[in-house]
Protein backbone atom coordinates (compact mmCIF):
# COMPACT_ATOMS: atom_id res chain seq x y z
CA UNK A 1 0.00 0.00 0.00
CA UNK A 2 2.77 2.15 0.74
CA UNK A 3 4.80 1.49 -2.57
CA UNK A 4 1.36 2.56 -4.59
CA UNK A 5 1.05 5.41 -2.56
CA UNK A 6 4.53 6.76 -3.29
CA UNK A 7 4.25 5.76 -7.00
CA UNK A 8 0.76 7.64 -6.88
CA UNK A 9 2.40 10.46 -5.05
CA UNK A 10 5.05 10.53 -7.96
CA UNK A 11 2.90 10.49 -10.94
CA UNK A 12 1.09 13.30 -9.35
CA UNK A 13 4.00 15.56 -9.37
CA UNK A 14 5.06 14.50 -12.75
CA UNK A 15 1.43 15.97 -14.11
CA UNK A 16 2.59 18.95 -11.62
CA UNK A 17 5.58 19.26 -13.70
CA UNK A 18 3.62 19.12 -16.91
CA UNK A 19 1.13 21.89 -16.24
CA UNK A 20 4.05 24.27 -14.79
CA UNK A 21 5.61 23.82 -18.07
CA UNK A 22 2.73 24.26 -20.23
CA UNK A 23 1.97 27.34 -18.50
CA UNK A 24 5.11 28.24 -18.75
CA UNK A 25 4.71 27.94 -22.90
CA UNK A 26 1.27 29.51 -23.16
CA UNK A 27 2.66 32.88 -21.35
CA UNK A 28 5.24 32.84 -24.09
CA UNK A 29 2.78 31.91 -26.40
CA UNK A 30 0.90 35.05 -25.53
CA UNK A 31 3.82 37.63 -25.17
CA UNK A 32 4.53 36.03 -28.85
CA UNK A 33 1.31 36.62 -30.18
CA UNK A 34 1.67 40.63 -29.05
CA UNK A 35 4.28 41.32 -30.21
CA UNK A 36 3.55 39.89 -33.33
CA UNK A 37 0.17 42.05 -33.46
CA UNK A 38 2.44 45.38 -32.23
CA UNK A 39 4.79 45.18 -34.89
CA UNK A 40 2.30 45.68 -38.07
CA UNK A 41 1.17 48.93 -36.60
CA UNK A 42 4.53 50.42 -35.60
CA UNK A 43 4.65 52.44 -39.00
CA UNK A 44 1.73 54.34 -38.03
CA UNK A 45 2.10 54.90 -34.36
CA UNK A 46 4.13 58.15 -34.62
CA UNK A 47 1.34 59.30 -36.97
CA UNK A 48 -1.12 59.50 -34.40
CA UNK A 49 -1.75 62.32 -32.42
CA UNK A 50 -0.56 61.70 -28.62
CA UNK A 51 0.18 58.44 -26.61
CA UNK A 52 -3.28 58.34 -25.27
CA UNK A 53 -4.07 57.55 -28.89
CA UNK A 54 -1.24 54.97 -29.36
CA UNK A 55 -2.28 53.35 -26.07
CA UNK A 56 -5.92 53.12 -27.44
CA UNK A 57 -4.94 51.65 -30.93
CA UNK A 58 -2.72 49.21 -29.05
CA UNK A 59 -5.09 48.08 -26.65
CA UNK A 60 -7.94 48.21 -29.59
CA UNK A 61 -5.82 45.89 -31.76
CA UNK A 62 -4.30 43.57 -28.66
CA UNK A 63 -8.38 43.08 -27.37
CA UNK A 64 -9.46 42.11 -31.01
CA UNK A 65 -7.34 40.23 -32.12
CA UNK A 66 -5.77 38.12 -29.33
CA UNK A 67 -8.63 37.21 -27.38
CA UNK A 68 -9.96 34.57 -30.43
CA UNK A 69 -6.90 33.71 -31.39
CA UNK A 70 -5.60 32.72 -28.13
CA UNK A 71 -6.81 29.50 -26.80
CA UNK A 72 -5.59 28.13 -30.35
CA UNK A 73 -2.17 29.11 -29.43
CA UNK A 74 -2.65 27.55 -26.42
CA UNK A 75 -3.68 24.32 -27.30
CA UNK A 76 -1.21 23.59 -30.05
CA UNK A 77 1.52 22.59 -27.59
CA UNK A 78 -0.84 19.77 -25.52
CA UNK A 79 -2.06 18.17 -28.77
CA UNK A 80 0.07 15.33 -29.13
CA UNK A 81 -0.44 14.80 -25.56
CA UNK A 82 -4.52 14.77 -24.63
CA UNK A 83 -5.07 11.99 -22.96
CA UNK A 84 -3.13 12.85 -19.89
CA UNK A 85 -4.98 14.31 -17.04
CA UNK A 86 -3.11 17.32 -17.09
CA UNK A 87 -3.52 17.81 -20.34
CA UNK A 88 -7.26 17.17 -20.07
CA UNK A 89 -7.19 19.57 -17.25
CA UNK A 90 -5.73 22.28 -19.63
CA UNK A 91 -8.09 21.56 -22.49
CA UNK A 92 -10.78 22.43 -19.72
CA UNK A 93 -9.14 25.53 -19.42
CA UNK A 94 -8.70 26.84 -22.69
CA UNK A 95 -12.63 25.83 -23.07
CA UNK A 96 -13.24 28.61 -20.58
CA UNK A 97 -10.85 30.54 -21.80
CA UNK A 98 -12.83 30.52 -25.16
CA UNK A 99 -15.98 30.89 -23.88
CA UNK A 100 -14.89 34.00 -21.94
CA UNK A 101 -13.34 35.60 -25.06
CA UNK A 102 -16.72 34.44 -27.04
CA UNK A 103 -18.29 36.46 -24.01
CA UNK A 104 -15.28 39.62 -24.83
CA UNK A 105 -16.62 39.80 -28.65
CA UNK A 106 -20.22 39.47 -28.00
CA UNK A 107 -20.08 42.97 -25.59
CA UNK A 108 -18.11 44.45 -28.38
CA UNK A 109 -20.17 43.91 -30.67
CA UNK A 110 -23.09 44.90 -28.62
CA UNK A 111 -20.93 47.52 -27.67
CA UNK A 112 -20.74 48.49 -31.36
CA UNK A 113 -24.67 48.40 -31.93
CA UNK A 114 -25.52 50.48 -28.95
CA UNK A 115 -22.87 53.24 -30.39
CA UNK A 116 -23.35 52.76 -34.30
CA UNK A 117 -26.50 51.51 -35.25
CA UNK A 118 -29.27 52.87 -32.62
CA UNK A 119 -28.57 56.35 -33.25
CA UNK A 120 -29.57 55.99 -36.82
CA UNK A 121 -32.36 53.84 -36.38
CA UNK A 122 -35.23 56.57 -36.31
CA UNK A 123 -34.10 58.08 -39.43
CA UNK A 124 -32.93 54.57 -41.33
CA UNK A 125 -37.00 54.36 -43.00
CA UNK A 126 -35.60 57.70 -44.45
CA UNK A 127 -32.38 56.94 -45.61
CA UNK A 128 -34.10 54.00 -46.58
CA UNK A 129 -36.00 55.71 -48.96
CA UNK A 130 -33.91 58.33 -50.50
CA UNK A 131 -31.92 55.26 -51.74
Amino acid sequence: ARLARLAHLARLAHLARLACRFARFARLAHIACLVLLVLPILPILPVLPCRFARFACLAHVARLAVLPILPILLILPVLPMLFCFACLVHVAHLAHVAHLAHVTHLAHVAHLAVLHVLPILPVLPVLLRNS
